[in-house]
């Protein structure tokens, strides 16, 4: 079951697991936002693999592990937290049908569902979870 929030139209793609979405995206944050573009992306996703793959995401909560994050489905959203870039990473190991249109809300899927929070300047992960098991 997805909830969704709704957008513009003006979505990238860049290829068949990445998209970004515009800064006038509707999101539930408090932050200011911005448009990334693919060196930011990229940036957030070297990051994310890093901190992925070091394992510390894993807690007594976590059920499952992050496998191939390269093959994750994931949107991509701009926020200016605290004056900085952040990417908002909304990740999913299955294609969701509101994957290119809106900002996806999975239910339960453990490991298969996880946020990402990377921050540019200092390349760090500033926040993270996995979505509970069921």
């Amino acid at each position: 079951m997805m909830a969704n929030a709704s957008i513009s139209n003006a979505q990238t793609e860049i290829d068949k697991y990445r998209v970004i979405f515009p800064a006038g995206t509707r999101l539930d944050e408090v932050h200011g936002r911005f448009t990334p573009d693919i060196n930011d992306i990229n940036k957030a996703d070297s990051i994310s693999t890093l901190y992925i793959s070091s394992g510390a995401y894993k807690n007594q909560y976590v059920k499952g592990v992050i496998k191939n994050y390269q093959e994750y489905f994931k949107q991509y959203f701009g926020l200016i937290v605290d004056g900085q870039k952040v990417i908002f990473i909304n990740a999913t190991c299955r294609m969701q049908a509101c994957f290119l249109s809106f900002l996806c809300y999975p239910k339960g899927g453990g490991a298969c569902y996880f946020k990402a929070k990377a921050r540019l300047a200092d390349e760090k992960i500033i926040g993270f979870s996995v979505n509970a098991p069921k």
